[in-house]
């Protein structure tokens, strides 16, 4: 794995590492999940499980979701000293 995605599984990984992309932007309106809350939950919460989502080196972190009977997924990708947030959304628990 990547040192940033070490970083992350320590909680070594810093807020400023955290960046957004545009499709999370797009999305950002009617998930109604903000960037601050999700930087938090990666800098300070410990995540559910973490799993790859496929070759090209996206990973699914699974949160806790404030709704109950729901897991929050952030799907997040490395780059060379920071973690892109991809998009994020709600999973309703099997």
């Amino acid at each position: 794995m990547s040192g940033v995605i070490d970083a992350f599984i320590e909680g070594t990984l810093y807020s400023n590492q955290i960046h957004f992309s545009t499709h999370y932007h797009k999305r950002l309106m009617e998930r109604e999940i903000n960037e601050s809350y999700i930087k938090n939950l990666i800098v300070n919460e410990e995540f559910l499980d973490l799993y790859e989502a496929d070759e090209r080196g996206k990973f699914k972190v699974i949160y806790p979701s404030e709704n109950p009977g729901y897991n929050l997924v952030v799907v997040i990708t490395a780059k060379n000293d920071h973690i892109l947030v991809m998009t994020v959304y709600e999973s309703k628990i099997r």
